[in-house]
């Protein structure tokens, strides 16, 4: 059985999605996402806007701004969700073929950023490697955190999920590795198979003496299934 663990509404898609093709799953989401609704931006116009996931379009889609040239997301995911919401200053959508901070960096539009003003919409505290590598380019550079993360220990969630036959868990970012060991007894996270949504994440479980591991392609719902089905 897979164990699902990010954070909701995602965790309740990808487990619908897993038992549609017939892979026993349940799921721990072991972080809890509350949006910043009063982050304000210090601008309203800007040349490039960068969105790094989905949960920013509840802050995103309650206020406007002006976009010049053009905006990026990282993931199809985020991707569908801007598409879906038809936001009015979104001109140019661009998604970067390698799903993360790197692949976004590597785009041709952001390597001539002189007097260039860039917006990167994240949640608190991640995205780091963008904002330095932006301004180390030329730009002027404003990153708004419209949501933030919160740990899950719910103790009665945690042990229904042990009483599971999981021998899987899915871990989409290092964050909720960490608040995996932080939440289970390493005994029991040491047992399982890992399927990691990055080289990145990966290496964590490696330092923490997991052996264990699978890397998908990326944290989309068709790449972890695909390794899921080679390992189960």
């Amino acid at each position: 059985m897979l164990l699902v663990t990010r954070p909701e509404p995602k965790a309740s898609k990808s487990v619908s999605l897993f038992k549609s093709e017939h892979l026993p799953c349940c799921k721990y989401p072991a972080i809890n996402i509350q949006l910043i609704l009063d982050a304000q931006l210090p601008r309203q116009t800007y040349d490039i806007v960068i969105v790094t996931s989905t949960y920013t379009l509840g802050w995103l889609t309650q206020h406007k701004f002006i976009c010049k040239e053009a905006t990026i997301s990282i993931g199809q995911a985020t991707t569908h969700a801007i598409q879906q919401a038809k936001l009015p200053w979104v001109k140019q959508l661009i998604q970067a073929t390698q799903q993360n901070s790197e692949g976004v960096l590597a785009l041709p539009i952001l390597q001539d950023l002189k007097a260039k003003r860039v917006l990167i919409v994240k949640g608190k505290g991640g995205r780091d490697l963008l904002e330095t590598s932006l301004c180390n380019k030329g730009a002027t550079v404003d990153a708004l955190a419209v949501y933030e993360r919160q740990g899950n220990c719910d103790q009665q969630l945690i042990r229904q999920v042990e009483e599971q036959p999981i021998t899987c868990i899915i871990v989409t970012s290092v964050e909720i590795a960490t608040q995996l060991f932080a939440c289970f007894s390493e005994q029991w996270l040491f047992d399982k198979k890992w399927i990691a949504a990055s080289h990145r994440i990966a290496d964590f479980l490696k330092s923490k003496n997991i052996e264990n591991v699978w890397v998908s392609d990326s944290a989309e719902d068709s790449a972890i299934m695909d390794v899921a089905k080679s390992i189960l």
